[in-house]
């Protein structure tokens, strides 16, 4: 009968036992109308009245033992169903003593010691199972959510990948198992495992949640809200809460609708007056706008009144740190080093990744710069060791070799579209990251009739849509380049109304001469900046990902000399499209070298110009709170605060022939 079924995991006794008593002829009138009943409301989904109506049939007299195996199986079902896992336990755990040759009621009980706090029981018993069902992807499934709640995610994200190819490929299966990929910053999986699952399980909540949070950590703002609008609004409101209004919220905030953002996060907030993650995510709201005081109460609130794990505790003093300045004695100094104490212990890699950044800006604030580098050394060391398998350097790199071989050849064979207009009013800003570049985008998007896209991957979307035959460079022909402009100006929802429109990818400068000829009507910023000063602000920023790079000052090297030289060819070969910005004389002499960029662009004048930290526009670099005060050069030089580490360097870059102030 349907509403009771036989043991899944069953030995061969047991299910001798049960099919012996599963005949209902063995049953009282009064048993089969509940058994009636059970099975109605269990095959609608009405696990409370199940509940209810399993206990009664099982207080029943003379229930052969069959049905009564049975029917605590679908009980302990339905306990789980409704969360009461405590109860769940209390049933199984002397279930599993008295039937102690029946899987399914341990099967259950590994369920129910996961969601009450026990994952290391639940693995044991999960293991011992699979040691009889090694090809069972179920099992195989609740055993990596079992070692992901352990914290044992390496081994979790094998067991997920293993379910998976055992044929598990349910909606819980990939909301669990894309979301630890991307946390870890397996993205080039994640996406791939997004690809298979999306025709599946787009139109269910639980997956559209999940996925869309992965897609716009990913920056695929678009994508993520996509997903979220392939689910019902019946079904959106049956299952809202706090975690769900933060992934509503941040998609909204993502695609520029800041009002649906803040409604998201004030429900979300009714909701759960103290979801940590929350009210995270509002502190960085508050941040990115500019409120600074108000980012730093709404973080030191969390830190009081939010249940936060090591991970989001160390997330809040990151940020703390970012917003404010340190003096020796300041109580969260030592708040900050006792966490790190307890996530060492643990060996919690994340926590204590952001809190080894954390003090890094606490001793240099106190101009304790010995100790800072310290702090970084490990820190960087830590982002090096855990970064991204999907980076490689070296095909970065030659990725960049191709792109330089590509406009030579371009150049070569005359290749050019005919409307060399085409893009105007789109500038582009490239260069190194933290290289000044916020602080130009800035300048150029404070007048009301200018428009940022920010650090959009329009162009590198636009590239990966005709892949297929810029792999051959002699495909490459003038249609192919005017339908790449236009692919281009379709994504940033180009309007000819608007007098500048700004894109901030920096490593578009990989694309400097292909931009060039697709858009000859578009000009390209390369922001420039002391070498070394830029190779330390690359090396004390915190990038979650996208700059794998940025953890290894060889490899920093490495890349900042590559990115100087292409830039230095493509400005070479289109001198009509590339100006420099450089962030020295900018940060040193505003008034002068402000007015002169603006002139070489071609743009009209305007007083506003001068005054980039009156922008409100949301800053969600790593530049976020600088790019609110007043222009200053307190930045320019500041390598030579820790000279005996980066000497070496500098003396290569003047043996390369740049000019450096020792």
């Amino acid at each position: 009968m349907k509403g009771f079924q036989k043991p899944t995991y069953s030995s061969e006794g047991a299910k001798r036992q049960s099919k012996q008593a599963l005949d209902i002829a063995n049953l009282s009138q009064n048993s089969q109308a509940l058994l009636q009943e059970i099975q109605y409301n269990h095959s609608h989904g009405n696990y409370a009245s199940c509940i209810s109506l399993i206990r009664r049939f099982l207080a029943g007299s003379h229930i052969p033992v069959g049905f009564e195996i049975s029917a605590n199986d679908l009980l302990a079902e339905c306990l789980l169903k409704t969360s009461q896992n405590q109860e769940a336990l209390n049933l199984l755990e002397p279930l599993v003593a008295r039937f102690a040759d029946n899987d399914n009621f341990k099967v259950k009980l590994a369920s129910a010691y996961r969601l009450t706090g026990s994952p290391e029981k639940s693995s044991s018993i999960l293991e011992a199972l699979l040691r009889k069902f090694s090809g069972n992807a179920s099992l195989t499934y609740n055993y990596a959510n079992s070692l992901r709640d352990e914290g044992k995610h390496e081994a979790a994200l094998e067991a997920y990948r293993r379910a998976e190819s055992l044929g598990c490929k349910s909606a819980d299966l990939y909301a669990n198992y894309i979301p630890l990929l991307s946390r870890y910053e397996y993205n080039g999986e994640a996406r791939q495992a997004i690809a298979r699952s999306k025709h599946l399980h787009s139109h269910i909540f639980i997956y559209a949640i999940s996925i869309a949070s992965v897609l716009y950590k990913l920056g695929l703002f678009d994508e993520a809200y996509y997903c979220l609008q392939q689910v019902s609004e019946t079904e959106q409101t049956l299952a809202i809460d706090s975690k769900s209004c933060l992934v509503y919220s941040q998609v909204f905030e993502g695609i520029g609708d800041s009002q649906r953002a803040e409604e998201y996060l004030a429900e979300g907030l009714r909701i759960n007056p103290n979801d940590a993650e929350l009210h995270l995510y509002r502190g960085n709201m508050l941040q990115t706008s500019g409120d600074v005081q108000d980012a730093i109460a709404c973080y030191e609130y969390m830190l009081n009144n939010c249940d936060c794990d090591l991970e989001l505790q160390s997330e809040v003093y990151r940020r703390i740190t970012v917003c404010k300045r340190f003096q020796a004695g300041d109580p969260q100094v030592a708040e900050m080093k006792q966490v790190l104490t307890q996530a060492i212990e643990e060996d919690c890699i994340i926590a204590q990744k952001n809190l080894y950044f954390s003090l890094a800006k606490v001793e240099e604030d106190c101009k304790d710069y010995s100790a800072s580098f310290a702090y970084l050394t490990t820190a960087n060391q830590l982002m090096k060791d855990t970064r991204n398998i999907d980076f490689n350097l070296e095909a970065w790199m030659q990725h960049a070799y191709d792109m330089l071989e590509l406009d030579r050849y371009l150049l070569r064979s005359n290749v050019s579209i005919e409307d060399q207009e085409k893009g105007s009013g789109v500038i582009f800003i490239v260069g190194m990251p933290r290289s000044g570049s916020t602080l130009t985008e800035s300048i150029l998007s404070v007048t009301p009739s200018a428009s940022d896209r920010g650090e959009t991957v329009a162009f590198t979307e636009t590239l990966a849509e005709f892949q297929g035959d810029m792999i051959h460079k002699e495909r490459v022909s003038s249609e192919l380049l005017h339908a790449i402009g236009d692919s281009y100006l379709k994504r940033i929802n180009f309007d000819e109304k608007v007098s500048i429109i700004t894109d901030k990818n920096l490593y578009n400068w990989r694309y400097a001469g292909l931009i060039s000829m697709c858009l000859p009507g578009a000009r390209i910023i390369h922001s420039l900046r002391n070498p070394v000063d830029n190779m330390l602000s690359i090396y004390k920023a915190h990038f979650p990902m996208g700059n794998e790079y940025a953890f290894d000052l060889n490899e920093i090297f490495k890349v900042y000399q590559l990115h100087f030289q292409a830039m230095k060819y493509y400005k070479s070969r289109h001198r009509h499209s590339i100006f420099t910005s450089n962030y020295d004389t900018l940060a040193t002499s505003p008034s002068t070298y402000i007015p002169d960029l603006i002139a070489r662009l071609g743009l009209e004048w305007d007083p506003m110009y001068l005054t980039p930290e009156l922008n409100t526009r949301t800053v969600k670099t790593a530049s976020n709170i600088q790019v609110r005060s007043p222009i200053s050069g307190k930045s320019v030089g500041g390598w030579k605060r820790y000279k005996e580490h980066f000497r070496p360097y500098m003396e290569r870059f003047v043996e390369l022939g740049y000019e450096i102030d020792s």
